[in-house]
């Protein structure tokens, strides 16, 4: 791989990695994985790059191994394509943990929502309102140009909650409604009519805050403006369901009281029928004492009103008081370590000085500190 007239051609399918010219091969990689001196140089040339324009670190990354695998066999013998630091690795472990966090908060959702509605029809409703807004949301992100990364998934999770709100309003209006002896399509017509007024106001609400970051300028603009997006159309489309397909589906799901009850519910309640027993009364005395509690701090309202003036002070003073920064830090597992030494040094002394460096990097880890 010596000379400077070595080059990569692409010929055959894969990312193309023409005008990419291989340095010469020197240098070694140190202890505790730090690379003392680059083995393997990359410079530019006039014509296509390996990095696309879109700046998908996890496409690129999985391209240029596809791209090494297949030229692996025609190197030279004793010579190995080897990538000592991937990024992509970190992005791709972080989207993983967020896709598995938005699959528990939904389920986290349907469990919350069962135990407090103890009929699994009323909780059907939300559970297949949630999906939907999903999919909608993913299909505009499309549309956008955007993509799935650690914000806009954050973004989707963080709507779940948005989203069922809205679907539980409906369901409990109507369900109030047919505990009074309307019918299921009766009482839906009538609930939407009592709460379409209030559903649109919290969309739009919600809408309004997010919206605005849409023209947030410079680097910050750019960073939050899919997460913000994400959740400003998930909530248009969470208020559309709620006008439409929740009326929907309780007029078709929900029962009436004195109906037979289907084996379902039978086997449910037959199952938890004593877990609901104990968590009504337990919520019954929960909301006696909270009641209590309620009534006992109206009598001294001057005071509650000094607590919670005081407690508005101390929320603007802890603000104050945090420190700043643009994105949080986060452990990627990698130390680095930046030796400049002055101009003209000898090899011999940068690696006298690198095998300090390595010395103390080890010594450190040994006692746990890195």
């Amino acid at each position: 791989m010596e000379g400077s007239d070595d080059w990569i051609w692409n010929d055959g399918p894969g990312p193309d990695l023409r005008g990419f010219q291989r340095g010469a091969q020197f240098g070694h990689a140190g202890g505790m994985g730090m690379v003392t001196k680059i083995s393997t140089r990359l410079f530019p040339w006039p014509g296509p790059a390996v990095f696309p324009t879109t700046g998908n670190a996890l496409a690129t990354a999985k391209a240029i191994r596809l791209r090494l695998d297949q030229l692996s066999p025609y190197f030279p013998p004793g010579v190995k394509a080897v990538i000592p630091y991937d990024s992509s690795k970190f992005v791709g472990i972080s989207i993983r943990q967020v896709a598995t966090t938005l699959l528990e908060a939904v389920a986290l959702v349907f469990i919350v929502m069962f135990i407090f509605l103890q009929n699994w029809r009323y909780t059907l409703i939300p559970t297949i309102v949630v999906p939907v807004a999903l999919l909608g949301t993913l299909a505009v992100m499309l549309v956008a140009g955007f993509s799935i990364n650690v914000l806009t998934m954050f973004g989707m999770v963080l709507v779940i909650g948005i989203v069922v709100d809205d679907a539980i309003v409906v369901v409990e209006a109507t369900e109030h409604h047919i505990e009074q002896g309307m019918t299921p399509r009766a009482a839906a017509h009538q609930a939407m009519a009592e709460v379409s007024a209030p559903v649109i106001a919290i969309g739009l609400v919600l809408s309004c805050v997010f919206i605005p970051c849409v023209f947030i300028t410079g680097i910050t603009g750019r960073f939050f403006r899919q997460f913000a997006l994400t959740i400003a159309v998930s909530t248009i489309l969470s208020t559309f369901n709620s006008l439409t397909l929740s009326p929907a589906l309780c007029a078709i799901l929900l029962k009436q009281r004195h109906e037979h009850r289907d084996p379902i519910s039978w086997v449910l309640n037959l199952v938890l029928g004593w877990f609901f027993k104990g968590f009504n009364k337990v919520f019954g005395w929960s909301i006696a004492g909270y009641t209590w509690a309620v009534g006992k701090m109206l009598r001294v309202s001057l005071l509650v009103l000094l607590v919670y003036g005081g407690l508005l002070y101390l929320t603007g003073w802890s603000f104050n008081r945090m420190p700043t920064g643009f994105i949080p830090n986060q452990d990627q597992g990698f130390l680095y370590v930046a030796v400049q030494l002055p101009d003209s040094s000898s090899l011999e002394r940068t690696e006298e000085v690198m095998a300090k460096v390595d010395g103390i990097v080890r010594m450190l880890s040994e006692a746990g500190l890195a």
